[in-house]
């Protein structure tokens, strides 16, 4: 992966944004539309694409190629400007 993308995961883990309970709470918010998600549940579906991806190559390639790792970034943005 590029730079931006090593250096958002270094990010996640060096400000302790990932969520430990990443797995039951994906459970928790499985189908809610990004627009609904609350900055924790952003996070939590930020840590499942980080953590996907050391079980299968190319998650996070599929979420910056679908769109859904930057509608993730613009929500959390949105949520949390001051």
């Amino acid at each position: 992966y590029s730079n931006e993308v090593t250096e958002w995961i270094k990010a996640m883990y060096d400000l302790d944004l990932t969520d430990k309970n990443y797995f039951e709470n994906m459970e928790k918010i499985k189908g809610k539309p990004v627009a609904e998600l609350t900055r924790d549940e952003i996070l939590t579906r930020m840590t499942f694409l980080i953590r996907a991806e050391r079980f299968c190559d190319g998650t996070i390639e599929e979420a910056l190629n679908d769109g859904t790792l930057e509608a993730l970034s613009v929500r959390l943005h949105e949520i949390t400007k001051p």
